[in-house]
């Protein structure tokens, strides 16, 4: 967006960063001449204020000079408003005092500087040491002035050869010694070193010749240099770095003609502004390297012709101001903005002259497209955020660096789950109880503190009852002091209420004396006659009726448990003292009804009867009872607190307690009291009840979360885990991989992840066990491993029956896979060993095929492409010598002797998608397949199966006898007969296991191969993690034999522990340096398999972050 503009053909410089307000200088051009041919030279100064409406720029100085500029330059010298530097065609250079100008004294010039011999052309002040001024003129002249000291001349260095001219200079922005010079005609630029006094590299493109019309140096990197080219047949920005010369690191291309100007914003690097000669100007991202031909950031139509001067802004960088040979001084922005066209003034007479100029014309508008990138300055210069686990992050943009901190704001919280963390650990918490309820000075508190003391004892209900008062030995204390009114009284287990002694003397008295039965017709011989009747039913209800309620239970005693009862019954209904109430209850054992009915005011003896006479059964349901009535009472929320404690009841424990805390239940510490009393409720042994409930997972996820906050990962995580597994899964899993540790089981992935689509996954995958081919498992032969499932003759015939199972592309898996008909396993390469005597067995009867075979010759061994139009089938691997059929002939494998050497077997092969035009034909076993007459063509169908021997294929004995010129079919009784007896088979060589101090190793690269197996979709990768897995083996039967040196292990280590925390550029590194430091005989058999690992596993991180 244009923003202002005036008619000037001026070379112009922005004000420094420190003057205010904005001011551009300008002075005019001397690439131009009007239509008067006037020579005449003005310095203006004109204001920029971007708040008022207009184009207008106000002229606040104005200043007559004696010769035209080529350049103008606005330096920030060590005074308030700098010194402007102008750069004439007559060789002067000319200072003068900005501050002078703009107050319109005469006396603005300062000084000139000593003459050059041409015209000035290009002129820069340093950027650290702003005295200085360099200037360059034609004749390879460069003149180093300080300001403070102008008689001084000074020279980078000895004039270049051939001379030229120096049409742009420029200071290093980061080393102040450094200077660069542009010449065009010889087509380099020079870098001088001040300090050396003499050039230290020279830039050129020796392939193109380019002419540099500009030069820059990179804001923030002091090793990168910019140049320009003016030609039109290569006009280029070139981006080159000094410490690799011979070539531009990137050329930015996209201008049609020769480039005039250059800008780059030195509050953003990433912002370059060029124009050229096709009217364009682009702004561009050279730090970008990425893109080729240079990311262009927004590239838009001068509507002015020819810019030949362009500025960033110093203070305000989304201003830029352009001169161009159209006559037009513009400010414009890059960064959006409606532009108004202001209202052109009306001819207020008709001039009688008819040549007089006109108003000019209306100017076009500048249409910038919004740009794509933002500016640097808009970044925040520093900043924080908080992290998982109470950590703090800060940035500052004057360093690469961020800082973590630690954030703890509650410590005292932290103490006191330190303490209860310990007590836990330790398993103190009956000191820690104890503690507590001497620290707090709350009578009800420390009342709770005592009862959870006491979940700890041995006998948790007898110490339950001394708190709530009942002990034995203040109830003898009573008894004695009763004992003068009541008589003698006693609760001594070896005594009774009435002696002994006494009762047997006066038992053997009343024997002595002579027995009178009464029989009359009173109350006592009606008892008598009912008794000598065994009539006790009458005799309890005579008694009854009489008042004698003593007599009555002793008969009834007498009459049966049932008559007991009635009776028993009967006298609590009569009795009407509180003792025989809760006799009644006692000997009844209706604990329901005595909690449901008790007066909550005796809440307290109806826990001591519960603590005393219930069932460790039914205890721990009639406590929260009595203490659910208790707690729907707000005066008794103590009381039914207790009673919590006393059934373990964690869950309503922590209601009950919120409830009567709800006032301050929000506040940290509150909150550390409550898990304290819920952690040592729960870890009492008097307790089974799990951890759940809504109120507790929350109230221990918050503290958990708390704790995490206050960077105690491994409490929170102690906390949480005593919930249920599915509860706060999400934070289980933040705290797991926070606190990284291997030992820890590791949660499961609480998110969804979700994939793309893609062509392969919209086709049902094959089963694992049509996909997966299990051949050698070790690098070193095991004649256990070698079974007929493993091997297939690599010249078995070309075709499948139509009854095959065919593949589809999504279901092809880089591993083995025998179908019927066919074979795409590679046997492995010819083991060394001295063969036994071997006849061929007895192939099988000829089985017609459902269509025409094709015959292939012995020496072409390429495998057999599968099929794309069926899933595969599930091949299952047969026992040793059970191949019969069309498919494969039976065939008995060598099992090599004693004396045979091991051999390596390759990794295993893979069937390869058919089509594929660069695939090269597979290693293949050098076998032979037997024909009737292997030198005449085959006239006649094959009807059987070939046969596949590993034996010399041109051995006669092989062969039946025919006659000369006559071509036979194919008879599979032509073959020699199986011998009557196989060789003897060797027994199996067991080999020892892998030492235990290697086994965490190598878990952690197999689980890394099948996380890569599980993730990966791709052909390609999954066949190079078989080859991984084979490679494996090889290591695992190096370490079996302690074959591997120490430092290797060591570093195989730290690759397995980068492994598992997925960091997949420190494993890399150390397998680097396994390779540059271990003999490659050592691990070779091992090392490229593990680089495979580790470069396909972290492509599949960077993609899918498994």
């Amino acid at each position: 967006m244009r923003i202002k503009e005036v008619l000037r053909t001026s070379n112009l410089s922005w004000s420094p960063g420190q003057v205010h307000p904005l001011y551009i200088a300008a002075g005019t051009s001397a690439k131009q001449l009007d239509a008067s041919f006037s020579t005449s030279s003005t310095l203006e100064i004109f204001e920029v204020d971007t708040s008022t409406k207009g184009w207008d720029m106000p002229v606040r100085g104005s200043l007559t000079v004696s010769s035209r500029f080529n350049v103008i330059n606005w330096g920030s010298v060590e005074r308030e408003m700098g010194l402007i530097a102008g750069g004439g065609d007559n060789g002067v250079i000319s200072l003068w005092d900005p501050a002078k100008i703009l107050s319109g004294g005469e006396d603005a010039l300062e000084c000139e500087l000593p003459k050059h011999c041409g015209p000035v052309r290009s002129m820069d002040f340093n950027p650290a040491k702003k005295c200085l001024l360099a200037s360059g003129a034609s004749a390879s002249e460069i003149h180093i002035v300080d300001i403070n000291n102008p008689s001084v001349l000074m020279t980078p260095g000895p004039k270049a050869q051939p001379e030229d001219d120096v049409v742009a200079l420029a200071w290093n922005k980061q080393v102040e010694h450094i200077l660069a010079s542009a010449h065009p005609n010889s087509a380099r630029s020079i870098v001088w070193d001040l300090r050396k006094n003499e050039p230290i590299i020279q830039v050129t493109d020796a392939s193109n010749r380019v002419r540099c019309s500009c030069i820059a140096w990179h804001p923030d990197v002091a090793t990168q240099l910019l140049t320009c080219s003016d030609e039109d047949r290569y006009p280029v920005i070139q981006m080159w770095d000094l410490r690799f010369a011979t070539a531009p690191t990137m050329v930015l291309e996209g201008h049609g003609r020769g480039i005039q100007t250059l800008a780059w914003c030195g509050s953003d690097g990433g912002m370059l502004l060029t124009s050229s000669r096709d009217d364009h100007m682009i702004c561009w991202n050279p730090n970008n390297t990425a893109v080729p031909g240079g990311e262009k950031l927004v590239e838009f139509t001068a509507p002015s012709q020819w810019t030949f001067d362009m500025g960033w802004c110093t203070r305000n960088p989304y201003l830029v101001a352009s001169s161009a040979f159209s006559g037009k001084l513009s400010v414009f922005s890059l960064f959006g903005g409606n532009e108004e066209i202001p209202e052109q003034p009306e001819r207020t007479r008709i001039s009688s002259d008819p040549f007089a100029p006109g108003p000019p014309p209306p100017s076009a508008p500048m249409n910038i497209p919004t740009m794509n990138q933002a500016p640097k300055w808009l970044m925040k210069p520093c900043g924080v955020s908080f992290g998982f686990g109470g950590k703090l992050i800060s940035f500052d943009s004057t360093s690469n660096e961020i800082t973590v901190m630690q954030v703890t704001t509650e410590t005292e919280l932290l103490e006191r789950s330190e303490k209860l963390e310990q007590a836990l650990q330790e398993n103190t918490l009956l000191q820690f109880c104890s503690d507590k309820a001497d620290a707090t000075d709350d009578t009800d508190d420390k009342q709770i503190w005592s009862f959870l003391k006491s979940t700890f004892d041995g006998k948790p209900r007898q110490k339950y009852l001394e708190l709530l008062g009942y002990k034995a030995e203040d109830l003898k204390d009573m008894v004695q002091n009763l004992s003068e009114t009541v008589g003698e009284l006693t609760l001594d287990n070896d005594t009774a209420i009435i002696n002994k002694s006494d009762a047997d003397s006066s038992s053997s008295e009343k024997a002595t004396k002579p027995l009178v039965i009464d029989t009359s017709t009173g109350v006592d011989g009606l008892i008598c006659r009912a008794m000598l009747l065994g009539q006790f039913e009458v005799v309890v209800d005579l008694c009854l009726k009489a008042g004698r309620m003593a007599d009555a239970l002793a008969v009834a005693m007498a009459g049966g448990r049932e008559l007991f009862q009635k009776t028993q019954q009967e006298y609590f209904r009569q009795a009407t003292s509180p003792s025989a109430a809760l006799l009644s209850c006692i000997i009844s054992q209706r604990w329901s009804n005595l909690v449901e009915s008790v007066d909550l005011s005796n809440w307290k003896e109806a826990l001591a009867i519960l603590l005393s006479y219930a069932k460790p059964t039914e205890f721990n349901a009639l406590c929260d009872t009595l203490a659910g009535r208790l707690s729907g009472d707000p005066n008794y929320s103590l009381e039914a607190t207790l009673c919590y404690i006393c059934s373990g009841n964690v869950a309503e424990l922590l209601e009950c307690w919120q409830d009567a805390n709800s006032e301050d239940s929000s506040s940290p510490l509150q909150l550390q009291e409550l898990i304290e009393k819920v952690m040592c409720l729960q870890s009492t042994n008097s307790t089974n009840r799990p951890l759940d409930g809504d109120k507790v997972v929350a109230n221990l996820l918050k503290y958990s979360q708390l704790l995490a906050e206050q960077g105690k990962l491994s409490n929170a995580l102690t906390y949480i885990s005593a919930t249920p597994t599915d509860a706060a899964a999400e934070f289980k899993y933040k705290l797991h991989m926070a606190i990284n540790d291997p030992s820890l089981p590791r949660p499961p992935v609480p998110y969804v992840r979700a994939r793309l689509p893609s062509a392969a996954s919209s086709v049902t995958p094959s089963s694992p066990a049509a996909s997966t081919y299990t051949g050698y498992t070790n690098s070193t032969y095991n004649p256990t491993a070698y079974t007929p499932s493993s091997y297939a003759p690599s010249s078995a015939p070309s075709y499948a029956p139509s009854s095959a199972p065919s593949y589809t592309p999504s279901s092809y898996a880089p591993t083995a896979s025998i179908v019927s008909g066919t074979s795409s396993y590679t046997p492995p390469a010819k083991i060394a060993y001295q063969p036994p005597a071997y006849k061929a067995p007895e192939p099988p009867a000829p089985t017609p095929a459902p269509q025409q075979p094709t015959f292939q010759p012995p020496p072409v061994n390429y495998p057999p492409a599968p099929s794309h139009s069926q899933p595969p089938a599930t091949y299952t691997p047969p026992a040793p010598g059970s191949f019969s059929g069309s498919s494969v002939s039976n065939f008995t494998p060598y099992m090599p002797g004693p004396g045979a050497e091991p051999s390596t077997p390759p990794a295993k092969p893979v069937a390869r998608p058919k089509g594929a035009w660069n695939d090269p034909p597979m290693l293949k076993k050098k076998t032979v397949t037997i024909p009737p007459v292997a030198a005449q063509k085959i006239t006649t169908p094959v009807v059987g199966p070939v046969k596949t021997v590993d034996l010399d294929p041109y051995s006669p004995a092989n062969y039946p006898a025919q006659e000369p010129g006559f071509q036979q079919p194919y008879n599979p009784n032509s073959y020699p007969a199986a011998p009557a007896e196989p060789a003897p088979v060797p027994a199996p060589v067991e080999k020892p296991p892998v030492p235990d101090h290697y086994l965490p190793m190598l878990s952690a690269l197999e689980s890394a191969t099948n996380d890569c197996k599980n993730v990966s979709q791709n052909p390609t990768h999954r066949r190079k993690l078989e080859e991984v897995t084979v490679k494996l083996e090889a290591l695992k039967d190096k370490l079996r034999y302690d074959a591997v040196s120490g430092t290797v292990v060591e570093s195989l280590n730290q690759i397995a522990g980068a492994l598992h925390v997925k960091d997949y550029n420190t494993a890399l590194y150390y397998h680097s340096h396994i390779a540059q430091t271990a003999n490659f005989s050592e691990v070779g058999s091992f090392l490229p398999g593990i680089k495979v690992l580790l470069q396909i596993g972290a492509q599949l991180h960077a993609v899918h972050h498994y």
